[in-house]
């Protein structure tokens, strides 16, 4: 019940034990009305708690790098045997009264890395601990409180974490960075007569990031350069690590009641509760320690040293990234009332009805209100049993879920810790262009680039300021999704059951950044005028996605068990949407809109996460000991799972070699130079389809009688045992 993904990207944080985890849960589709903030699937992991019984674990995986098969980019694999170590330990601290439950997990793992285009071997370490204790108390006969906490220690030795360049092309740009994170959470249950149920919950989580950057704020030992060529960065590395830590937190309180209520016309069990959350950051985005970067034209390596080439004109450029205001950091709190029913009107027929209501207000690292919208999403669902025994059913649903503001999105009309722009073309004398020449290093060269900087102090090509050229006015609203999905079930007698269900899903409220005629132009503190451009939602964005589940289970006598999933789907439209290094993107269909086309900026087709066919067969069978102590198995999972599609793409320029525009500007101040522009269809090409076989053999034996006994248990797993690569 606690949210653990990612303030910025929105992937699930690593807020588990392994071992600790008793139960996972997992829907795709008719979600009921008390879950919120989604727009896909739903998961939740339940972890273990203490009982009236000790119990508890210890478990030792290996691993190590040189086990696996090397790529074809030959990457130096490290040879050494990497421990992970967990344990859980449960158990009465007052009988029938208060139980505690704790759980651990360490790994310390070394992998060999090599640097981009220098291709200098090094080694990247990750040192991480994760702690879990829970602690359950009995508040009465029918009352329960329940506090956890889980933390994580996590350090990254040499990390590369280029995020504007493609990859960190010498050591120095590494850095060594710490990723502590916490989560507490007290939750209440409480049984009033035979009838009332009440559930509630509070949970925090945060996530700190330190050292994630350069630790030297000195403009020649603090600035990265980056190859314009290759894409590539050394000397420094991005970002700052001596600035204020950033912060990724969230709170949430639930309160939850349930009712049943027998009448002549069926059962119900009334489901109605409050729910609040808050995604909170806080980030100084500095992109340097010194806040300044320089593009060379391209480099040179030598002896594995890389040195910059630096040539005058619009060649080589400097970026100073100043942050003109610290961030406050933001809030964007969600408000939700909920209220479901299930009501069995027999053996036959039950009804799933449900409302969900979601209050946006959101405020920017400024402080400024930027999402103050309300939406009601239906969750409506019936399943008709036609003998009445389980034995076929028949389910159909329709669900509106609504997506939580997206944090990066909603702060981009906000200047606070964000950096301006201030561009400039070198024009000073080259530097390592003549080969016949002694090269420069990198010190002395950016000595040289800023002792022409300062004495010639010239105007930016570009100036941007945050908070002001891009503004949200008014309120953004969550982006939703409607859904609709049938499916039917039958068990095969008691040795199996098959499920198959259809969904379709339409999205809509799509992010847009929107630049045209209509915006208008702008100026800032600095005399710069500027076109001005604004975030808010469209519907010109198209995105819907299609599906056929089929999955079965069947055990063939006592010792086999089989199973089978497959997933026919189609994930259609004319924009991807996000992308793994920043989440959630804005559409720029309302970007200069005269600049482009759909036909070729920004076509319909298969989006670059389709994945038409994805398969799963396993099996598991129990090989005969002779002994009641001994259990043996073997299982294999063979994974299928199609090509992802993508088109020939490319940023155009939008004038001739003689820089005469191809568009008759219609007033704008600064046009877009370029545009993207598909060669091909945009599902034109596909990857190779991925096939890979897992083996796992288990061994099992317990100690001695009884239901305490001591067990000892033994795994040993391939990955890809065929070595099949794509």
């Amino acid at each position: 019940g606690v949210q653990t993904q990612d303030n910025v990207r929105g992937d699930s944080l690593n807020l588990y034990i392994e071992d600790a985890i008793e139960e996972t849960t997992v829907a795709t589709s008719g979600v009921p009305a008390q879950y919120g903030r989604f727009n896909g699937g739903l998961v939740n992991a339940v972890t273990k708690s203490g009982s009236n019984a000790f119990s508890g674990s210890f478990r030792t995986s290996f691993t190590n790098d040189a086990w696996r098969t090397k790529t074809p980019f030959g990457e130096p694999p490290l040879n050494a045997t990497v421990p992970a170590y967990e344990f859980t330990l449960g158990g009465p601290i007052v009988r029938d009264k208060t139980w505690f439950f704790g759980a651990g997990r360490l790994e310390n793992r070394d992998t060999a890395e090599q640097t981009f285009i220098t291709k200098i071997p090094y080694t990247s370490g990750n040192d991480e601990s994760r702690y879990e204790a829970k602690v359950t108390q009995s508040l009465g006969m029918a009352q329960r409180l329940q506090v956890g906490y889980i933390g994580v220690s996590h350090k990254d030795t040499d990390a590369d974490t280029a995020a504007i360049a493609s990859g960190a092309m010498d050591l120095a740009s590494l850095v060594t960075r710490e990723l502590p994170q916490q989560q507490i959470s007290a939750h209440y249950t409480g049984t009033f007569g035979s009838k009332f149920f009440v559930e509630s919950q509070y949970s925090t989580r945060r996530l700190t990031f330190k050292h994630a950057g350069g630790l030297n704020t000195d403009r020649i030992l603090g600035t990265p350069l980056l190859d314009q060529e290759t894409g590539g960065s050394w000397w420094a590395p991005e970002f700052c690590g001596v600035c204020q830590d950033e912060q990724r937190n969230n709170d949430e309180f639930l309160a939850k009641g349930n009712y049943f209520l027998s009448t002549p016309a069926g059962a119900h069990n009334i489901t109605f509760g409050y729910d609040t959350f808050n995604d909170r950051t806080i980030d100084d985005n500095h992109q340097s320690a010194s806040d300044w970067h320089v593009w060379a034209t391209t480099s040179t390596v030598e002896d594995g040293v890389v040195y910059p080439v630096i040539a005058p004109g619009f060649s080589t450029y400097l970026i100073h990234w100043p942050l003109l205001q610290s961030s406050q950091g933001t809030n964007f709190r969600t408000h939700a009332l909920f209220l479901q029913d299930d009501w069995r009107v027999d053996n036959h027929l039950t009804f799933n009805l449900g409302v969900r209501y979601d209050k946006n207000h959101g405020e920017d690292a400024s402080g400024h209100v930027v999402a103050n919208d309300a939406i009601v999403s239906p969750r409506l669902g019936v399943v008709w049993d036609p003998t009445g025994g389980g034995t076929t059913t028949v389910n159909a649903s329709y669900s509106r879920y609504v997506a939580a503001i997206s944090n990066p999105i909603a702060s981009q009309g906000s200047g606070a810790g964000v950096p301006s722009i201030f561009a400039y073309f070198y024009d000073g004398d080259p530097i390592n262009v003549d080969a016949s020449q002694p090269l420069v290093p990198t010190d002395q060269a950016l000595a040289q680039v800023f002792a022409w900087y300062d004495a010639t102090q010239p105007d930016p090509f570009q100036v941007t300021i945050p908070g002001v050229q891009t503004q949200i006015r008014g309120s953004l609203k969550s982006p939703h999704v409607d859904e609709a999905a049938v499916g039917v079930s039958r068990t095969l007698g008691t040795h199996g059951a098959v499920r198959v269900d259809v969904v379709d899903r339409q999205f809509g409220d799509f992010y847009a950044v929107r630049t045209d005629a209509t915006t208008g132009q702008g100026s800032d503190d600095f005399g710069n005028v500027f076109d001005l451009s604004y975030i808010e939602n469209t519907n010109l964005v198209t995105r819907r996605y299609t599906a056929l589940t089929a999955q079965g289970t069947y055990r063939v006598g006592t010792r086999v068990n089989l199973g089978a999933s497959y997933t026919l789907s189609r994930l259609r439209g004319n924009d991807d949407g996000e992308d793994t290094n920043s989440g959630p993107l804005t559409a720029t269909f309302l970007y200069y809109p005269e600049y482009s086309e759909p036909s070729w900026d920004h076509p319909e087709g298969d989006l670059s996460a389709d994945q038409r066919h994805n398969a799963r067969l396993w099996g598991t069978i129990a090989i005969p000991t002779g002994s009641t102590a001994d259990q043996v198995s073997i299982s294999l999972v063979e994974q299928m799972q199609s090509g992802t599609p993508y088109g020939a793409v490319a940023e155009i320029a939008l004038s001739d070699a003689d820089g005469n525009p191809f568009v008759q500007n219609p007033g704008y101040i600064t046009p877009p130079q370029t545009t993207p522009y598909y060669f091909t269809a945009r599902d034109a090409f596909h990857t190779a389809a991925m096939y890979r076989t897992d083996l796992s053999l288990n061994y099992t034996r317990r100690m001695g009688p009884g239901a305490h006994a001591l067990e000892l248990f033994g795994r040993f797993q391939v990955f890809n045992i065929f070595n099949q690569f794509q």
